[in-house]
């Protein structure tokens, strides 16, 4: 097994968590590895943390602030690796991460991609809640119509980078808490991934209270309007999928503007919502599930 894994992990402001992390990465069973950290412009201690790591498969990139989805690109540009993990610069893999994950794609290549089961972690390394699905089998449905066990965290998957490269897949740079679910669904059109129920292959993937994904503001709705337009544009949702999507949405954007104070858009995202699918709604409304915005 002499493959190399590009394991590409952007990072902002992250000096709390990313050793950790790295270390994670360079204690892995296998390791024919390279890891490319891409600062993206961070302003804390960051690039001082990782130029104290002394192992030569790490490599660390200083970029201007371009967000995320860039971040990754620029990764993928640089990676050497025959297969690729896009992986967060405060998540944790245990031991086997790696190893499970290529040897299946070794084996099997039918599959482009192969992800597993995700633990959530808080910033303490405490854990959250049950365990969770990455989204893989049927990305259409576990990722448009909000299944709660459901999770879309890159740094579950690894990539055979080659498949990647020919069908022109990357990180659309015009989203950021959105990209990751837009990048599956994208991928969902051209190639085929496989999940993996092995313990050993599980992510650990940390909770951060500043993370953007759990801020609720103006811009994280309209990162996820912008996604909602994306998905009838470009990816076109299968009839059974469509209307069910458009109600949750719909809804979503309800609660989201209701809690930040904006009644009157609130008050037209309900409205759509419920002449969509008026079963969805009032199930939703009596679940009272109005105050949970998936947007990460």
């Amino acid at each position: 097994m002499n493959d190399i894994v590009s394991v590409i992990i952007p990072t902002y402001n992250a000096s709390g968590f990313i050793l950790e992390t790295v270390n994670s990465v360079l204690q892995q069973s296998y390791s024919n590895f390279e890891i490319l950290i891409v600062n993206d412009g961070s302003t804390d201690n960051t690039i001082s943390v990782v130029e104290s790591i002394n192992d030569s498969r790490v490599k660390l990139f200083n970029r201007a602030n371009q967000g995320v989805s860039a971040t990754r690109n620029f990764g993928l540009e640089n990676a050497n690796g025959d297969y690729v993990i896009f992986f967060d610069s405060d998540d944790f893999m245990p031991v086997d991460f790696i190893m499970e994950r290529i040897t299946f794609l070794i084996k099997n290549p039918f599959f482009s991609f192969v992800t597993g089961w995700v633990q959530k972690i808080n910033e303490r390394g405490e854990l959250i809640g049950a365990k969770m699905k990455s989204a893989c089998n049927d990305l259409q449905n576990e990722i448009l119509l909000y299944h709660s066990d459901i999770i879309t965290c890159p740094s579950g998957y690894m990539f055979r980078k080659q498949d990647l490269i020919n069908n022109n897949l990357e990180f659309d740079v015009t989203l950021s808490s959105a990209a990751d679910r837009y990048f599956l669904l994208q991928i969902d059109k051209h190639i085929k991934g496989h999940f993996l129920r092995s313990e050993n292959s599980f992510l650990y993937y940390r909770i951060r209270n500043e993370s953007m994904s759990n801020k609720l503001n103006e811009s994280l709705i309209k990162d996820n309007e912008l996604f909602y337009k994306y998905v009838f544009q470009e990816i076109k949702p299968r009839q059974r999928v469509r209307k069910l999507f458009l109600s949750k949405s719909n809804y979503i954007l309800f609660g989201a503007y209701f809690k930040t104070g904006h009644y009157l858009l609130a008050m037209k995202y309900a409205l759509i919502s419920f002449f969509i699918d008026p079963l969805n709604f009032i199930q939703t409304m009596v679940k009272k599930n109005h105050d949970t915005y998936y947007f990460q």
